[in-house]
C-alpha cells in the first residue's frame, strides 16, 4: 500500500533531523537551521497525513470483516462512502507530492 511514499524512511529523516538539531553549533549558520527546520515541519505533516491515511485505511477494513463476519450488508452503504473518501484523499496526496516534488527516486518502493 506504502509503494509511492515510504513513511518509515521519512520517520526516520525526521529522526535523524531532531537529533542534528539538538547538536552543538547546529545554530550556528541560522539560514542553515531555519531550512532543515522548514524541512522537518514538511516531513512531520507529509508523516501526519499519511498515517492518519493508514489509520483511515484500516478503520474502514475492520468495517468490511466486521460486515463479512456477521453477514450483515447494512455497512454497505457506509463502506461506499469511506472508499470513495478515501479514493479522494489518495488521489489529492499523489498530486499534492507530484506538485512539491516529493516523488523523488529514492522514495519510490
Amino acid at each position: 500500500m506504502w509503494s509511492v511514499f515510504d513513511v518509515s524512511k521519512q520517520e526516520q529523516e525526521i529522526l535523524r533531523i531532531e537529533h542534528e538539531a539538538g547538536v552543538s553549533g547546529f545554530w550556528d549558520d541560522y539560514q542553515n537551521a531555519q531550512n532543515v527546520m522548514q524541512e522537518l515541519g514538511k516531513l512531520k505533516e507529509t508523516v501526519s497525513v499519511w498515517r492518519e491515511f493508514q489509520r483511515d485505511v484500516e478503520a474502514t477494513l475492520d468495517l468490511v470483516n466486521l460486515s463479512i463476519d456477521e453477514h450483515d450488508n447494512s455497512f454497505e452503504s457506509q463502506l461506499e462512502e469511506d472508499v470513495a473518501r478515501l479514493n479522494r484523499l489518495m488521489s489529492q496526496q499523489e498530486v499534492l507530492l507530484t506538485l512539491s516534488g516529493n516523488m523523488m527516486t529514492d522514495q519510490l518502493y
